[in-house]
């Protein structure tokens, strides 16, 4: 994936809850981040904010739009699994040559390069995958509303559910619990209400007391995370993890089930080798032309 390196590309990753825009010229890289656009909530806002990261970095580059239009783009676009929304969008930005993709793959080569090896991306939502001989299979990474198991939004949404099995008196209440009705001002018709309105930050939000609370022994907080590590130790199993091939933990939580994590896992654990924007880049790659001498000066 390295053999276009000489050529200039764009990278751009775009999330509910950021965006990253990288440029590779033949002699340096610019870089922007700015805030997220999910595109669930109307494509205008993602569209909006991918050109005007494009134009932060003609701006940071001192290149003419015109021309960053013109380089191969990857787009790495949290959640679109439909073609039609992704060539909408496509249909209104103004690339010559891009491709648009869910978020994943850009992430697994960001974070394994061309080696073999899986990984588990587990942040506001999440996924699992497995990289051989340059190929990657895919799990989860359905969206909060059936999938995200183990993801920071699936922690907010369980414990919602230990919440009503609580009410019931199915499970006792522990102090996590006791205390989360305070977000709710004890009331369980606005719970239901948030639970029927909510998106996966909405939910995301509330997992930081589970975290919290199952660092304090809490039963209910160690409940969630141990049904947490049992699905992605299910998608290593699934995936056929090879024992000696790198294991990368991405994404905001995932150090969270480090300590519910078997061995056969924990013990092939590698740093990532990059990120999402890096897997976004060696992917536009792939897309590269060769560049004329203009891309070696700054346009006037």
């Amino acid at each position: 994936m390295s053999a276009a390196n000489n050529s200039s590309r764009l990278a751009i990753e775009v999330s509910g809850s950021s965006s990253r825009f990288a440029l590779q010229t033949p002699d340096r890289r610019f870089d922007h981040e700015a805030d997220g656009a999910d595109f669930r909530r109307g494509l205008f806002l993602t569209v909006d904010r991918i050109r005007r990261g494009l134009k932060a970095l003609s701006e940071k580059s001192g290149l003419l739009e015109a021309r960053l239009q013109g380089v191969p783009t990857y787009i790495a676009l949290a959640g679109v699994r439909n073609m039609e929304i992704a060539d909408a969008i496509k249909s209104a930005l103004p690339f010559s040559n891009v491709v648009i993709e869910d978020e994943r793959r850009s992430a697994v080569i960001g974070a394994l390069g061309e080696n073999d090896g899986s990984l588990a991306g587990v942040g506001i939502e999440s996924f699992a995958a497995r990289q051989i001989n340059k190929e990657v299979r895919l799990l989860g990474g359905y969206g909060h509303v059936l999938g995200a198991e183990a993801s920071a939004c699936w922690l907010g949404q369980q414990l919602l559910r230990r919440m009503l099995q609580s009410e019931d008196g199915f499970v006792s209440a522990t102090p996590l619990i006791l205390d989360s009705w305070d977000v709710f001002d004890g009331d369980l018709a606005k719970l239901l209400e948030f639970s029927g309105s909510a998106g996966p930050i909405d939910f995301a939000a509330l997992a930081p007391r589970v975290i919290d609370a199952a660092a304090q022994d809490d039963a209910n907080a160690k409940y969630i995370l141990r049904l947490g590590a049992t699905y992605i130790k299910r998608c290593f199993e699934t995936l056929q993890h090879r024992q000696g091939d790198p294991v990368c933990l991405i994404d905001s939580i995932a150090p969270v089930y480090l300590p519910y994590l078997p061995e056969t896992i924990t013990r092939d654990l590698t740093d990532a080798k990059g990120t999402a924007i890096d897997g976004a880049l060696e992917l536009a790659a792939l897309l590269s032309v060769t560049q004329t001498d203009e891309w070696k000066s700054v346009a006037s």
